[in-house]
């Protein structure tokens, strides 16, 4: 319990203020695991309520491979081969800005795995991407590819290193935390309330001077 009695209004105010700044991150990351839906029907709208909006993506049996959790996972809707090259992605966009969005690539051969991330829910500007790669084709092999940048509106998934030999992916466990646009980096609000408290401090000693003077 902090004792506040004695400190004075300046203490108190950069006390008050600062104390919730140690409980952690502004936003937190939610998780789609994908469980709740049905194999085979298209995921589409189906997380609306998050915010969240698929394009060329199918609810999945997960085959219990390795990298994934619970019965489901994602694939891709427009091909039959669990491929998905550059020029067909599965597209995921949000309501809103992100700050980081992650996903889990599972069965990743040589291949590869990438996610590219923009500033805009159609066209726009690439902001940020991540890759990675298997070997072979990717039996057992799975990694999450991330990206962590202000204002993500729309992600796309694809095999960057393409062949069309049938060699597919599926995802699972998709992560996103909401940007929070306005709200001042903890160290930059620390300054601020510090310099208010500085300049309060100063104020509340000239006046005690002169009260007891």
């Amino acid at each position: 319990m902090i004792n506040l009695r004695g400190m004075g209004w300046p203490v108190v105010l950069a006390t008050v203020f600062l104390t919730p700044l140690s409980g952690g991150n502004l936003a937190r990351a939610s998780v789609i695991n994908f469980d709740d839906g049905t194999a085979g029907t298209p995921v589409g709208d189906f997380y609306a309520s998050l915010g969240v909006h698929f394009s060329n993506a199918l609810f999945s049996d997960n085959f219990g491979l390795p990298g994934s959790d619970g019965p489901l996972a994602i694939k891709i809707e427009s091909r039959d081969d669990f491929q998905v090259p550059s020029t067909s992605p599965i597209v995921i966009t949000f309501d809103s800005g992100q700050s980081q969005v992650g996903i889990t690539g599972i069965d990743v051969g040589d291949q590869g795995f990438r996610i590219d991330a923009y500033d805009a829910v159609s066209g726009g500007t690439l902001i940020g991407f991540d890759q990675a790669f298997g070997t072979d084709l990717g039996v057992g092999e799975f990694f999450v590819v991330s990206v962590s940048t202000p204002s993500i509106r729309r992600v796309e998934l694809y095999q960057p290193s393409f062949i069309d030999d049938g060699d597919g992916i599926i995802m699972d466990d998709l992560t996103f935390t909401p940007a929070t646009p306005g709200v001042p980096e903890p160290s930059t609000l620390i300054v601020s309330l510090l310099s208010v408290a500085t300049v309060g401090l100063g104020a509340w000693r000239h006046r005690s001077r002169r009260r007891f003077a």
